[in-house]
């Protein structure tokens, strides 16, 4: 029997998908199943992406190839529902592990003293990469969340604090929680993180065992929806927060609803704080330039001083001479 599902939500991406099983089988940690929901992309793809691993899957894999598209948060509530290990993740076509995820998550999580820890996290490196004929070429890279050392309900409120690759939480706190919120477009994975928080506490490793997998340029199946040009994600997120400030989100609004209105008031002080320094800064740089090219004139003004001293003292000095010798000859005379 498996330890830990992993569930891969996936959609006409074979090139992504292929990594990301090599996330996968690459593990460390080997106790584990891989459930791939197709989400209505084209099944040969996704066909060839697995059995072109069977000899390393060694039947741990199961794929569920939905007729039509349904959504994330639906393909992934389809696997959940069939998944009967002790924990979870989850696992994007598009993302990656560093071979210890698995390892190092489960281990930290089993030996958690705490009854109420029901998840943990890691943190993320954000990889911004392009897709260059037929391969992968990486640009950059940075730790997204490298300051995170606790799950706080008000600051995962406010924002999303982890990506949904880098979260492992047991199976049976879905009994508590719920599943993935249908009705969302995007951001499901943060609406689900809230209302884990608010059942459970989350522990966190500061490792960055999660890669998150950026591509602003590709075309729009392989691009992420953070780089979708309509503001979906904008709009979602005052959707949820207003949704729950009117009761009608979760059974648990009241104390929710006060949260998220704190968070929002937090992020306003934020903004409003982060734009009068922006403005004071900008101020302080205006006068910067201005004492500079003060200073820098004066010293002009001082150098041509300078070389007129200069000259007038030279030629002040040859004056002298010439009176002196203009009054030793009258003398001799």
């Amino acid at each position: 029997m498996p330890k830990i599902t992993i569930i891969t939500r996936t959609k006409n991406r074979p090139r992504l998908l292929k990594r990301s099983i090599s996330s996968v089988i690459s593990q460390e940690y080997q106790n584990w199943q891989h459930i791939i929901v197709n989400d209505g992309g084209d099944v040969a793809d996704v066909d060839h992406a697995v059995h072109s691993e069977n000899e390393h899957y060694l039947g741990r894999v199961r794929v569920m190839h939905l007729p039509s598209s349904v959504g994330m948060e639906a393909a992934t509530n389809t696997a959940l529902r069939d998944a009967c290990t002790e924990y979870v993740t989850i696992l994007d076509d598009d993302d990656t592990w560093t071979p210890d995820f698995l390892s190092t998550m489960i281990v930290a999580l089993e030996h958690e003293n705490d009854s109420n820890v029901r998840g943990i996290v890691c943190h993320t490196e954000v990889i911004e990469e392009e897709l260059i004929d037929g391969g992968i070429h990486q640009l950059k890279s940075w730790i997204l969340n490298e300051a995170l050392i606790g799950i706080d309900i008000t600051t995962l409120a406010s924002s999303n604090l982890y990506t949904n690759n880098a979260f492992l939480f047991y199976r049976d706190a879905l009994d508590t929680v719920g599943y993935f919120n249908e009705t969302l477009p995007v951001l499901g994975d943060w609406d689900f993180n809230i209302r884990f928080a608010l059942k459970f506490d989350i522990s966190v490793i500061r490792k960055p065992l999660a890669r998150w997998h950026w591509r602003s340029t590709a075309n729009h199946d392989n691009r992420n929806s953070i780089y979708c040009s309509d503001d979906r994600h904008f709009k979602w997120r005052l959707k949820l927060r207003n949704d729950v400030v009117r009761g009608a989100y979760l059974s648990d609004n009241t104390n929710l609803a006060a949260i998220l209105a704190l968070s929002g008031k937090g992020d306003e002080l934020h903004q409003m704080t982060t734009r009068a320094l922006s403005d004071r800064i900008d101020e302080l740089n205006r006068n910067m330039s201005e004492i500079t090219r003060i200073l820098q004139s004066v010293t002009s003004d001082l150098k041509t001083s300078i070389r007129d001293y200069s000259v007038l003292h030279q030629l002040w000095r040859q004056l002298s001479r010439r009176i002196k010798f203009v009054r030793r000859i009258r003398s001799d005379s």
